[in-house]
């Protein structure tokens, strides 16, 4: 049994919206955490799933060191992408922070967004989250749905 409520993609808002997380939020790579916190935000918009951003204050970080990429996400800004390293292995781009947010999402800048594409566990109240792929890594959950219309 999970504590997440079920979600539908289509009920959540047309325009981004910023929310609080109210669970705990977990990112780990070959066994050692790379970020826990209880302090997220979740970025969500109709049909897509979440975008989850930690404080960089519950990232460790001496694992996250920015790479070479930046790039402009869709209504997000300027992000900058950063390399995640566990022991010797360097997961390339595996998480992005939002330099330059617009006035309404300004809570998460600087905040890291893991991609579960790229990371071994990603979770939020211990459910795993799925990879949905994107610049900035969607997190898919089991408890949230897309009604088809008909």
């Amino acid at each position: 049994m999970t504590l997440l409520p079920r979600e539908d993609l289509n009920d959540f808002p047309a325009v981004p919206h910023l929310e609080r997380v109210l669970w705990p939020v977990v990112v780990r790579h070959r066994g050692e955490r790379v970020a826990a916190s209880l302090n997220a935000w979740r970025l969500v918009e109709k049909g897509q799933p979440p975008v989850l951003f930690l404080p960089p204050e519950d990232v460790s970080r001496f694992m996250v060191s920015p790479s070479n990429r930046v790039d402009v996400g869709d209504g997000l800004g300027l992000l900058v992408f950063h390399d995640v390293i566990v022991g010797r292995e360097i997961v390339r781009n595996a998480a992005c922070t939002v330099a330059s947010p617009p006035p309404a999402l300004a809570d998460i800048a600087g905040h890291y967004a893991f991609s579960p594409d790229l990371l071994d566990h990603c979770s939020v109240a211990g459910v795993e989250a799925l990879g949905e792929g994107g610049p900035t890594g969607s997190w898919r959950m089991p408890n949230i749905t897309a009604t088809v219309d008909a």
